[in-house]
């Protein structure tokens, strides 16, 4: 590219505005090392993981009993906006990012007992479909009624 051609194409930039961009965005916290050790499948009840664990950011009824999940991400990202005035009373502008994160998580499934019967770590967005829902019964009387 010679010199000419590249000023014809620095010169909208200079009328522009170029941004730069780096984020480092945490949102809750992972478990300590070793806290989800103590909570045994078939032995820890609801009432225990979350005393030990704390709120959940999910809690979903699954197959008669309940599932809870916990989420977190620590989140490294950067961009580059450019605007660039096109005539005088519009301008165009372009973005580009590297945010390709998830939310890492935890999902805990109870029985209808609330007795702890699996645990699985992973992104949220594949465990939540570990999650089933019961069957839901309608009653053909109470359906008769509502009408």
């Amino acid at each position: 590219m010679s010199a000419r051609a590249a000023l014809l194409l620095a010169l909208p930039l200079a009328a522009g505005c170029v941004s730069v961009t780096w984020e480092y965005i945490v949102t809750n916290s992972r478990p300590e090392p070793g806290t989800l050790a103590i909570l045994r499948p078939g032995e820890a009840d609801l009432t225990e993981c979350l005393a030990t664990l704390g709120a959940p950011i999910l809690v979903q009824e699954h197959m008669g009993g309940i599932a809870v999940a916990y989420g977190w991400t620590r989140e490294r990202a950067w961009s580059i906006s450019v605007s660039v005035p096109i005539v005088s009373e519009f301008s165009g502008s372009a973005r580009f990012n590297d945010l390709t994160t998830g939310l890492e998580g935890i999902l805990l499934l109870f029985d209808e007992h609330d007795r702890l019967t699996t645990i699985r770590q992973g992104y949220l967005r594949d465990l939540k479909g570990m999650i089933a829902r019961s069957p839901q019964f309608i009653d053909d009387d109470d359906e008769l009624d509502r009408k």
